[in-house]
């Protein structure tokens, strides 16, 4: 990530699918702009939403909801890519700064005529963060 270096960045669509064991994730990110990108560290991220479905043989009916926009400064792309791939090898390491400000518009999820959840507008600052003992990768298998 050290090496990403741009004024402006626009990405119109990005799916990610997750499986883990029985478990299958799909996400899809709606209109990404990233302003102001200095060695992997994004000085403006604005996503204007996202699907998202989970699947999994324990659930009665797939998790299916909308999330809304979200807008972050400051963020460390490196650290947040680190914090999901990898472990940390010390168990004493700082937390380090992940992003300086972030809102959230809120989420729809539904699963069937089970269960509805709606989460309003969040919104954080001076967020940090640090790779886990054992990495979200490893956690998945």
């Amino acid at each position: 990530m050290a090496k990403l270096t741009a004024t402006s960045i626009a990405i119109p669509d990005v799916a990610v699918d997750v499986v883990a064991g029985p478990v299958t994730e799909k996400i899809a990110y709606h209109d990404i702009k990233l302003d102001q990108v200095n060695e992997g560290k994004i000085g403006s991220l604005a996503v204007a939403g996202a699907t998202i479905s989970v699947a999994s043989p324990q659930l009665p009916a797939p998790f299916e909801g909308t999330l809304g926009a979200l807008t972050a400064t400051n963020l460390d792309l490196g650290l947040y890519a680190r914090m999901i791939t990898q472990a940390r090898t010390d168990a004493n390491q700082e937390l380090a700064p992940l992003y300086d400000t972030a809102s959230f518009e809120g989420m729809q999820l539904k699963s069937g005529d089970m269960l509805s959840i709606s989460v309003g507008k969040m919104s954080a600052s001076g967020v940090k963060g640090r790779p886990f003992l054992t990495s979200i990768v490893d956690l998945q298998k």
